[in-house]
């Protein structure tokens, strides 16, 4: 083998150290300074991070539970709180439509429109109207007899119809025949 002029200069400055020779350490084994830093985490440590870690993780769990009960009972509460405001709504929107009710049945708007609007006059006398065949010539009809009464008919038009001022049986608009 060939040595270079570099490889001669530092084989004379320092010399290789051999291969087979052993360090002059001796490791002895038994316990030191830091015989319990070279054992590693005991069982018990162990154990007990096992330990935590579960009460954690339970601590953790509740609380979602929790935090799932509340969102659903919050949006219960929402829930109820948009049907009270609907039942409040419906009852306004009734109490409105009763007003507007008696409004318009009342009969003294009823009678305004029909003597303004319409030209209708009350009715002095109440008359009835006898529908059906005449025995005397046999056309159909109707004969106006504001003095007969077909027989049991009762005079009932005012109880039945209010003050009665506008009914079939009054004599506004009837003309006779």
């Amino acid at each position: 083998m060939r040595t270079s002029a570099a490889e001669a200069r530092y084989e004379q400055v320092a010399p290789r150290p051999s291969t087979h020779e052993r360090p002059n350490l001796e490791v002895l084994s038994g316990s030191g300074l830091d015989s319990l830093a070279r054992a590693g985490v005991g069982r018990a440590f162990l154990h007990n991070a096992k330990l935590i870690a579960a009460i954690v993780l339970t601590v953790c769990a509740l609380g979602l539970v929790r935090v799932g009960i509340f969102a659903m009972s919050a949006g219960v509460l929402n829930a109820t709180a948009t049907i009270r405001s609907q039942v409040e709504d419906a009852r306004v929107t009734e109490s409105n439509l009763q007003i507007e009710h008696s409004t318009l049945s009342s009969s003294g708007r009823i009678d305004r429109i029909a003597t303004q609007n319409y030209g209708m006059v009350k009715a002095t006398e109440n008359e009835v109207m006898t529908l059906g065949q005449s025995k005397s010539n046999g056309n159909d009809n109707a004969q106006i007899d504001p003095e007969v009464e077909p027989e049991g008919y009762e005079d009932s038009s005012a109880s039945e119809l209010g003050d009665g001022n506008y009914s079939s049986t009054s004599r506004a608009g009837v003309s006779e025949g």
